[in-house]
């Protein structure tokens, strides 16, 4: 029997997953420590963590051997730190991990676990509030990070971010710093994005001035950008070099990802589906009102990350999208009242739609969708809104309303189908691990 093999069959069984998960935890520790001339680099923010891990490890992948977290794995509750140290070589150069948090005292742990050369702290927002109260106690759990970087280490920090920007670290550490202020190491000057225009970035670095191209959309990305840019160069990429890779570096499956549907006029869909708290969902209707399109198209469940009740939540997702779509599709328990909403805040009535489940959805899509619509995707991750997407591609079989698994649709096998070649481009593969 392999020992994934034998990992897999002990986790499948009560006492048997925590010595599964015992042995992989020992494993990975001692490894990591035998890995002497390897640099672990370790992202974490409330945002972005998985799109910057994938643009630093892209630009990094240039010019060297990485090891690179697997999709979003980036809390020990999956095991996801230990996988991707014992998946790694002595002949990598780099690991690029994203650590992600739940409740109090996860950090510490972990990070004393991967002991990273490199820190990136991408920005403090509103995420995980039922378990922290005040942006001050998520921004006092992510600093544990910067505590155990490596003696002579490096950590790279948000500026513009005041939670970033206080955070104390090591003495002997490394400083570099990105933002928008005089005095970063590497100064946004100027962002822009606007459908069907991706972000395009003007920085400043070393007193030189670059543009930087890229095929993300919207100009919250730049914190993404800056700090895959400011690790990159630390790490021995030339600056244009780094910039010229981010030129090719697709968005990540459901975080803002733009997919023409030929089958359907060219309609685009935005999936933005993963992630539901309320700062994504501010900066993805950010993108929408910006965007350039005939007809703006939302599919809207819900949002987590807000003291809000569900009914007022409903009633601020009909009302905003009054403000800024042509049409409005919402789902889920409260669509009735977002429905109510929308059609109070002016939008016709036979331009609002309300549905149960996501099904409902796809079914109305396949007769709806058509040219020049430009429709985003965006609800809690609980609610695996791309099933309405997916939909349009298979026999979706799962009818769960809620569901607490941490991991796209895409790759779940109660989807009712899986990923084949002609679908290659419009759903996550096997390998993505997304």
């Amino acid at each position: 029997m392999k020992l994934s093999s034998l990992y897999w069959f002990l986790k499948s069984h009560k006492r048997g997953a925590a010595i599964a998960e015992w042995v992989v935890s020992q494993a990975a520790f001692i490894w990591r420590r035998l890995l002497f001339n390897t640099t672990f680099i370790a992202i974490t923010g409330s945002a972005g963590k998985t799109t910057t891990k994938e643009f630093l490890a892209s630009i990094l992948e240039q010019h060297y051997s990485v090891v690179r977290t697997p999709g979003n794995w980036n809390h020990r509750k999956y095991q996801g730190p230990e996988m991707t140290i014992l998946k790694t070589r002595p002949w990598h150069k780099f690991v690029v991990m994203e650590l992600g948090i739940e409740i109090p005292g996860d950090m510490a742990p972990v990070a004393q676990f991967v002991n990273p050369d490199l820190v990136l702290m991408l920005d403090i927002k509103l995420c995980h509030t039922n378990t922290f109260k005040t942006l001050e106690s998520i921004a006092q759990e992510k600093s544990q990070l910067l505590k155990h970087v490596k003696s002579g280490g490096c950590a790279v920090l948000n500026q513009d971010n005041p939670y970033v920007a206080e955070m104390a670290t090591k003495p002997g550490t490394k400083l570099i710093r990105f933002g928008k202020s005089e005095s970063a190491d590497i100064r946004l000057v100027h962002a822009e994005s606007n459908w069907p225009e991706r972000l395009r970035l003007h920085i400043v670095y070393e007193g030189k001035q670059y543009e930087v191209d890229t095929r993300l959309v919207g100009t919250h990305w730049a914190p993404t950008i800056l700090a895959s840019l400011a690790a990159a160069i630390h790490c021995g990429v030339p600056v244009q070099d780094a910039i010229n890779a981010i030129r090719t570096i697709e968005p990540f499956w459901a975080r803002l990802q733009p997919i023409s549907l030929p089958a359907y006029g060219n309609a685009t869909i935005l999936r933005d589906e993963f992630n539901g708290s309320i700062d994504t969902f501010d900066a993805a209707l950010t993108v929408l009102a910006d965007a350039n399109a005939a007809r703006k198209i939302v599919i809207f469940s819900d949002f987590s990350d807000s003291k809000k009740k569900d009914r007022v939540r409903a009633s601020y997702l009909g009302k905003i999208s009054a403000s800024l779509a042509d049409i409005a599709i919402f789902v889920g328990d409260y669509a009735n009242r977002s429905k109510e909403a929308a059609i109070e805040a002016g939008l016709s009535e036979d331009c609002v739609y309300a549905f149960f489940d996501p099904a409902e959805v796809t079914a109305f899509l396949k007769q709806f969708l058509r040219e020049d619509g430009l429709v985003l995707i965006k609800g809690k991750a609980s609610h695996h809104l791309s099933r309405i997407y997916l939909g349009l591609f298979g026999q979706v079989t799962c009818t769960l309303s809620s569901c607490s698994m941490q991991i796209l649709c895409d790759r779940c096998s109660r989807l009712g189908f899986v990923w084949h070649p002609e679908i290659q481009g419009y759903m996550a593969p096997p390998d993505s691990a997304a």
